[in-house]
Order: structure tokens, then sequence, then C-alpha cells
């Protein structure tokens, strides 16, 4: 059985209703399903993480698609523990969400070989560094297949909402913010 990637990257304008498919100039990650994915318009980038590969494993690469030149990049990460090289948990089918005044990338839960997961991450665009964001108050368990949404309010701070999925304990319908 053939293993579809989409890691060719597909325009969507929404005023025109036109999709287009931009070709790369560069090898791409290898091919992969249930990554995270968001885009930087401001840095004119795309950063895509873990995923699900074949033959079936999850894997930890972090990468960028740089949508000016069409070149994929394998990016480097740190953090405050190992300065020179981490990666994450690899993972798939976890949430991901931005914050383009920051140029953050949020990467929250996901499976993993030891199970579902529900650990916060945030990744700085331009200084390459993963810090885990310790969470408090009424923390969702670990799950998959839940729905999830990013947004401000008036307030303007960022708030992420996770609904549902599935979790050890079975199917769940409790809203968290």
């Amino acid at each position: 059985m053939a293993f579809l990637s989409f890691l060719f990257c597909f325009l969507f304008q929404v005023n025109s209703l036109l999709i287009e498919r931009i070709p790369s100039t560069s090898t791409p990650p290898v091919a992969r399903s249930l990554c995270a994915m968001e885009a930087f318009p401001d840095l004119n980038v795309t950063i895509v993480f873990g995923g699900y590969t074949d033959p079936r494993n999850a894997v930890s690469d972090l990468w960028s698609f740089d949508l000016e030149r069409k070149i994929w990049s394998r990016l480097a990460a740190s953090n405050d523990i190992y300065p020179s090289n981490f990666n994450l948990a690899a993972r798939y089918n976890g949430a991901s969400f931005t914050s383009s005044s920051d140029l953050y990338f949020y990467i929250f839960g996901g499976m993993s070989v030891s199970g579902p997961l529900n650990d916060l991450w945030r990744f700085q665009v331009e200084g390459f560094l993963w810090t885990q964001i310790i969470t408090s108050g009424d923390i969702p368990t670990p799950r998959l297949k839940f729905g999830y949404s990013a947004f401000t309010q008036d307030d303007n701070i960022l708030k992420f909402a996770v609904f549902g999925g599935l979790t050890m304990k079975g199917d769940d319908n409790n809203l968290y913010l």
C-alpha cells in the first residue's frame, strides 16, 4: 500500500477559491501524516513538526518551508537543558497553534509510542528554542482525536481550547480552556 504525503505545499487563496501546488526546490521531509503545521506570514515560512511516517513510526523532526524561495530546511532546535540539539518526544495527531505577535509555535499532546500525551511546548521560531510550558489548574488528561482551537478575545490574550477526545478511560466530552 502506498503512503501518501501532503508535504507538497498547497496554497489556498480564499478570495478566488484557487488551490495551487507549490513545488519545492529542495529535498522535502520524509512523507508523513498527522503532523503539526502552522504558517508564519511575517517570516514567509511554514513550520512542520512530527507526524506518522511509513512504516508507521512517529517522528520528532522539525522543518521549515520558505514560501518565497520554495526551500525545505530541517531545523536543529535546542532547549535550556540541551543547548546543542533537542527533540521533543516523537508524536503524531497533536494540536498546534501559533502566536504570530511573538513568533511562537505551540504543540499540545498527541500520540507517542508510550501512549497519549498532554504536554504543552512552545517553539521560538526565530531562536530555534523549545520550552516546556508548565500548566496549572484543571489540566486535560492525555488524549487523542480531540477538537481544538486557538483564539484571542477582547483582552488580546491568546487562548487555547481543547474539547473531547479519546482518553485511556474512553470518550470524553469536557471542554478545557
